[in-house]
């Protein structure tokens, strides 16, 4: 997993390796952290199992909110919206391959 911070260092976020898991990271060492984890790969099996496709183009039916998952941890909430994704069939299942997204975070006191 690698780390990537924005221009604020006090944010960051990691995605594993295979893409399913995405964290974002809020604070620092001194004032402490704490991480919102949220699981993309279930969300793209709901997308898949309700839709029969994570590809816009494939299917009306979705609408930019339905590309949009939200995760509360701890007084953190996070947003996370897709811009795009790509499915690739590895085994007889679905993996991601990529995805872009904007992702928005709010913290409460």
């Amino acid at each position: 997993m690698k780390t990537n911070r924005f221009d604020d260092d006090n944010l960051a976020y990691e995605v594993s390796d295979n893409l399913r898991t995405l964290t974002v990271k809020v604070g620092n060492s001194q004032t402490g952290i704490a991480a919102v984890q949220v699981d993309i790969g279930r969300f793209t099996d709901e997308l898949l199992r309700k839709y029969g496709s994570a590809d816009f183009s494939v299917t009306n039916k979705m609408t930019p909110d339905s590309m949009a998952i939200v995760t509360e941890q701890g007084g953190q909430k996070v947003k996370i919206i897709f811009r795009n994704m790509l499915l690739v069939g590895r085994s007889g299942k679905m993996q991601i391959s990529s995805f872009s997204a904007y992702i928005a975070y709010a913290v409460r006191k």
